[in-house]
């Protein structure tokens, strides 16, 4: 299989894009330029962009707008063809939902140490990111959806059971799906703002002998895989114990939602071996110096964590990253990204045992070090409850069944600004500290 991953193949990869997607994208974007009014652009943008952001497992109030929505945007919502999965694929998202609902936690916090960093460091892929200024202008609302599209698509139950049948059918109300269809979708739009030049940079026209189509076929298995291959080495790195069978039913969940985004079959490895050799051949392709982009890209995922983690900082940010990535990242990160680990504490157990996270009991022994990781990861999630995403979309949320296994704490409901997290925090430590006190002496009466 490896063998067909040759360069004249990619190359030929780097042109193709989401036909599919793109047709809806533009019957957007034709319905909008359709209007020689500015009001009635308005009109029709407001149009667009709450229709983009409806919950299509409902039905669609056409009612209340004097718009008519175009035949293929309608369609493509509609049509649940890229969702059709065999009974035996049914089994494996499954599978890869239990392993999630497992590791979830750590693989979140790898999203942000890993698997971004790793984006950031493909200096082709990236100039979209530059060109819509998705990172610099927004980085809490571009690193908090990706989290939150892994989140969706990782949710159990992506098929219902019949009454009268053996054959479970899709369940349209799973976020997966819809995440899936918004994100080809989201990712359709910016294909056509770009190629129509319309962007927020000064440098217009997009260079399509240098970076191929935007959001192309060989860069979106690449970002399908920082989502799979990274986050198994990301596990393993950290200290996971995960056998080869579970190894390989997560890889399989992955290849199957890539094939929901848009995936060419042929572009898809039949295994999890198979998937990391591409994934390297794409890396020695694109991982290439200067990479002018990455490095701002990279320092505002790190100052997104320095500010959003009560009681961390940008040292703690450095050692959650150095701990998740093997020495060739580190070095990679270092020399592609700009981001010296060396400023990091030298372990990453002995810095937790020193501050003192809300809600958690110091633990001694054996298992010191895995308690305090896991309570690092559930801190994690927790404080992204709290936390304002930006833009239209509000926080943070992962589903019911996560919440109970991963022991989440929900107190506070409210998104909330950094200053209220910190005094929320300082306050859980004080009691917390009282609490120890009151403990001591009535172990001591």
């Amino acid at each position: 299989m490896a063998q067909k991953w040759t360069k004249a193949f990619l190359d030929k990869k780097r042109t193709l894009a989401d036909p599919y997607a793109d047709e809806a994208a533009a019957a957007l974007f034709e319905m909008i330029n359709a209007q020689h009014s500015e009001e009635k652009k308005k009109k029709v943008a407001r149009f667009v962009t709450e229709f983009v952001s409806h919950d299509f497992t409902h039905d669609w109030d056409q009612s209340k707008h004097e718009i008519q929505i175009p035949e293929k945007l309608l369609h493509y919502f509609k049509d649940l063809t890229p969702f059709k999965f065999t009974h035996e694929e049914r089994i494996i998202l499954e599978k890869g939902a239990e392993f999630f609902n497992t590791h979830g936690p750590r693989i979140i916090l790898i999203l942000y140490s890993r698997s971004l960093l790793k984006q950031y460091a493909h200096t082709k892929a990236i100039e979209v990111l530059h060109k819509t200024r998705l990172l610099e202008s927004k980085p809490h609302r571009r690193i908090i959806e990706t989290m939150q599209f892994v989140v969706d698509v990782m949710q159990p139950h992506w098929h219902i059971e019949k009454h009268d049948s053996d054959d479970p059918h899709l369940n349209t109300n799973h976020n997966g799906v819809q995440s899936i269809q918004k994100l080809r979708l989201v990712h359709a739009m910016i294909r056509y703002k770009i190629k129509h030049n319309i962007t927020h940079t000064k440098d217009k026209g997009w260079d399509h002998k240098k970076f191929g189509e935007p959001i192309n076929q060989e860069d979106m298995i690449f970002a399908t895989h920082t989502f799979s291959t990274e986050v198994i080495q990301g596990l393993l790195e950290m200290g996971a114990k995960l056998s080869p069978v579970e190894i390989e039913n997560y890889y399989q969940t992955w290849r199957l939602i890539g094939r929901a985004l848009g995936v060419n079959h042929d572009l898809l490895p039949e295994n999890y071996e198979e998937g990391c050799k591409l994934q390297d051949i794409i890396y020695k392709r694109h991982f290439t110096l200067p990479n002018p982009h990455g490095p701002k890209l990279a320092e505002a995922l790190v100052e997104w964590f320095a500010e959003t983690m009560p009681l961390f900082n940008r040292k703690t940010a450095l050692t959650v990253i150095k701990d998740a990535n093997d020495t060739a990242n580190q070095l990679l990160i270092k020399e592609n990204l700009g981001i010296d680990l060396s400023d990091a504490h030298d372990d990453l157990v002995t810095h937790l045992t020193e501050v003192d996270l809300p809600g958690i009991e110091k633990h001694n022994g054996q298992n010191v070090a895995s308690a305090e990781i896991e309570h690092l990861f559930i801190y994690f999630i927790e404080t992204l409850l709290k936390v304002e995403r930006g833009g239209k979309a509000s926080t943070f949320r992962i589903g019911d069944g996560f919440d109970d296994t991963w022991n989440i704490n929900r107190d506070q409901e409210k998104p909330a600004g950094k200053i209220h997290l910190i005094i929320s925090t300082i306050w859980a430590a004080i009691k917390g500290f009282f609490l120890k006190i009151i403990g001591y002496f009535k172990n001591h009466d």
